[in-house]
């Protein structure tokens, strides 16, 4: 009796050297029979000799024995190679075996710094065994093969969890089911099989689809049963910018007027966020040009000076009572060229006024400025413009900093700050067209000019 190591797990095996064997197992180990040889190599008789056996099946046996593995690392048939790194042994020279079933069965149990080299392997099985590690997740979730990313879904968190839900391959969407995550959605699958288990993972689990859904809002997969409440304002301003309807749909029903606002802001459910009691989802309604004669009467200024900005009833709101609407429309007629009398008589259908509806009787309200003071004071009001948003952005930002603002009100200082900074640079960029347009002017009365004194000459 002798003993050898084994060169992964250090283990004293003991076995029969071939010199030590008697008659008998001497017979069974030189027998031509395959099948005798092959008992013999898992009685470990002659483990010495069998090493080089002629048949693959007794190697195989020898090579699952842990015995000399640095022989067989190198044999000729990809199956001993496979069982070998079965073992844990010689992976730095197996994990670029020329099989892949080899380099898969390396990636079960290599060490992470190797599983960086299979992650993009060629060969599907060795993909799906690297994801199976829970390694490369993010690079393997949208593999080619739906038995990569089964893979992905059996290792992976949650989050990856909502792109794989609506997989076109019906065995990845069972996986997800049986993880427990989008079970609303998958309920209603148009496969049984994974339909059938979710029902599975609703009696594992000792409840109903509706109970589930109510007591599991971070692990559905319509956005309307996902619970916004948990996330933040910013999050939710976020999700809105880039969500689709039915994520539109939750967040239109949100408490934070910012969160309406942000979904009014997308052109969405215009029609019901116009009596909303916000004055900022309002304002986004203006914004978008919806029913702009009911909201040229709103109560905010805001929502008011809104809809001048999109020329609209500028008859009635030439005399409104608070001045920032006043000095829009004067804005807006000096940025078109045009006085008052002129924009009724060219936009009878943008008029607020039943009278002046029709070209055929016109009221038109008298404004404190000629047209010529207009354009002369057109960039003073951008620059107003420019520096208030500017100003406020600015005490904003330095509020944060100092900590006297935090939770959702700091949030929500954030998105005003940002929104100030957006409607500022808006400003900034009319105010170079417009500025554009002066010096042509300019240039043109001055070329003009020029010429007829040329002439008089």
């Amino acid at each position: 009796m002798a003993t050898y190591t084994h060169p992964v797990t250090g283990e004293e095996l003991e076995y029969i050297p071939y010199v030590e064997l008697d008659d008998e197992q001497r017979r069974s180990v030189d027998s031509p029979v395959e099948r005798t040889r092959y008992k013999a190599a898992k009685l470990r008789w002659g483990l010495d000799k069998l090493v080089d056996d002629p048949d693959t099946y007794v190697r195989l046996e020898v090579a699952a024995l842990g015995y000399g593995l640095e022989r067989l690392v190198v044999d000729r048939y990809a199956n001993v190679r496979r069982v070998v790194a079965e073992q844990g042994f010689g992976l730095e020279k197996l994990v670029d075996d020329a099989d892949g079933w080899v380099r898969a069965e390396v990636a079960k149990v290599c060490p992470e710094a190797l599983l960086e080299r299979l992650v993009n392997d060629p060969y599907w099985e060795v993909r799906g065994q690297v994801a199976r590690r829970g390694y490369g997740l993010e690079r393997l979730v949208n593999d080619e093969t739906p038995w990569v990313r089964k893979g992905v879904v059996e290792a992976c968190p949650e989050k990856l969890l909502t792109e794989l839900v609506s997989d076109p391959d019906l065995h990845v969407r069972e996986v997800v089911a049986a993880r427990g995550y989008g079970l609303d959605k998958l309920a209603k699958d148009e496969d049984r099989d994974v339909q059938e288990a979710v029902r599975k993972r609703l009696t594992d689990d000792r409840t109903t689809l509706s109970a589930w859904i109510e007591n599991n809002p971070d692990k559905c997969a319509l956005p309307e049963n996902r619970g916004y409440g948990s996330l933040s304002v910013v999050q939710k301003v976020e999700l809105a910018a880039r969500g689709g309807e039915s994520v539109l749909q939750a967040l239109a029903k949100d408490d934070e007027s910012i969160v309406r606002a942000a979904v009014a802001r997308q052109g969405y459910a215009l029609d019901s966020f116009i009596d909303d009691p916000e004055p900022a989802v309002r304002f986004e309604v203006a914004m978008h040009g919806h029913e702009l004669g009911r909201l040229a009467g709103d109560a905010a200024y805001t929502v008011r000076k809104a809809v001048a900005l999109q020329g609209f009833g500028l008859d009635a709101l030439a005399e409104d009572s608070v001045a920032g609407v006043r000095e829009e429309v004067e804005r807006y007629l000096a940025l078109s060229g045009m006085s008052l009398e002129e924009w009724v008589k060219e936009n009878p259908d943008k008029c607020a006024l039943p009278e002046n509806l029709s070209k055929e009787t016109i009221k038109v309200p008298i404004l404190g400025e000629s047209a010529k003071e207009q354009w002369a004071n057109a960039m003073d009001i951008y620059l107003m413009v420019v520096d208030s948003n500017l100003s406020r952005t600015h005490d904003m930002v330095s509020a944060i900093e100092e900590g006297v603002r935090g939770g959702s009100e700091e949030e929500a200082c954030c998105i005003e700050a940002y929104r100030c900074l957006e409607s500022a640079g808006k400003v900034l960029s009319d105010m170079k067209g417009e500025i554009a347009r002066l010096i042509d002017a300019v240039f043109d009365r001055d070329g003009a000019q020029a010429s007829r004194d040329a002439d008089e000459r």
